[in-house]
């Protein structure tokens, strides 16, 4: 679903005349590594968030991005991502935690921080169970969303703890979580998959 034009819509060099193929993956390769040094350095949720929002591609580079939705007065998403194709749009509510915080702990078991982003998602459900019209009429065509966690390095995971997310991830219905080193992962996965069309203009 991922095209050239996609990318260009939303990486805009300075003049349209430089929003060449090759241009937009230089961007691309250069907002890549922006987030990569961002990750080793941000202290606070909130730099990560304003740079997300800033730059929606990393979210997802065929989607809608919308962030800060507010879920009444309870709760507000740090993002809902929109994804549409023939059979109507999808939404995943997205909650985002600091870079350096930990999805398990010494022994392997759960973080104290994994459990509490975990337990806001499923505020979240809950409070659209009996809601739901709520964001019908603010998001058109919404139905039962999925959800993901975005929190944490995959250098601070033993091989054991990467088993046991894929178990977790595999096994829960509507919850997926990412560490950061995910995201920029796919994100250059689809810098790779890009260049050969720049090469054929």
């Amino acid at each position: 679903l991922t095209s050239m034009g996609n990318i260009m819509s939303i990486i805009k060099p300075k003049a349209q005349s430089q929003a060449t193929p090759d241009k937009i993956l230089e961007r691309l390769e250069a907002l890549l590594t922006e987030f990569e040094s961002l990750l080793g350095s941000a202290n606070k949720e909130e730099e990560l968030q304003v740079f997300l929002k800033t730059n929606p591609l990393l979210l997802g580079p065929a989607s809608n991005i919308i962030p800060k939705h507010k879920l009444g007065e309870d709760f507000v998403t740090d993002f809902i991502i929109v994804n549409t194709d023939s059979q109507g749009s999808h939404f995943t509510l997205v909650e985002i935690e600091k870079c350096d915080k930990r999805l398990f702990n010494g022994n392997g078991d759960i973080s104290a921080d994994l459990s509490h982003a975990e337990k806001q998602t499923i505020d979240w459900e809950g409070w659209l169970e009996t809601n739901k019209a709520y964001l019908q009429n603010k998001l058109h065509g919404f139905e039962t969303p999925e959800f993901s966690i975005i929190m944490g390095r995959s250098n601070g995971l033993t091989e054991s703890d990467k088993k046991t997310l894929r178990i977790k991830n595999r096994r829960s219905k509507n919850l997926k979580i990412y560490t950061y080193d995910d995201i920029l992962a796919q994100n250059k996965e689809l810098l790779m998959s890009l260049r050969p069309l720049a090469s054929h203009g």
